[in-house]
């Protein structure tokens, strides 16, 4: 049996082996080459292992760019949402509390584009309703 050792050997963690099937090794058995019978013994077997330290280095790697890319997306859906959120909802929302709060005699208001069928559309209706209600009957 030839062993020969290419790299220094270093230390992988126990549940990296564990997860990642380290160390990996392929035994694949020898026979004389030309006719031989079926069931005839092997002369011997080739054993192949891959450097342990490549795969976990690979595995960690992939990992790490994984969880990276994981999280950058992540990033932008939060800052994409939030975006979207402010321009739907927060914008049209603030000119109504402006124009609420303006020291301007009251006035029927008018409902945002696009938001005429949701809950910002039920709140001026309700608030022109109430207008309506509260008007002083002109003479």
């Amino acid at each position: 049996m030839i062993r020969l050792s290419f790299a220094t050997h270093r230390p992988i963690p126990e549940l990296a082996k564990r997860i990642f099937g380290i160390p990996v090794e392929v035994s694949i058995p020898l026979h004389a080459y030309g006719s031989a019978p079926i069931d005839a013994k092997p002369l011997g077997h080739l054993i192949l292992q891959v450097d342990s330290n490549r795969i976990y280095r690979f595995a960690i790697n992939a990992l790490a760019l994984m969880l990276t890319t994981y999280l950058l997306l992540a990033l932008i859906l939060t800052v994409s949402i939030s975006w979207c959120i402010n321009r739907i909802i927060v914008h049209p929302l603030r000119n109504v509390a402006r124009d609420l709060n303006n020291d301007q005699p009251p006035e029927p208001m008018t409902c945002p584009k696009g938001h005429q069928d949701d809950e910002l559309g039920l709140l001026i209706r309700g608030y022109n309703r109430q207008f309506d209600k509260h008007k002083p009957p002109s003479s």
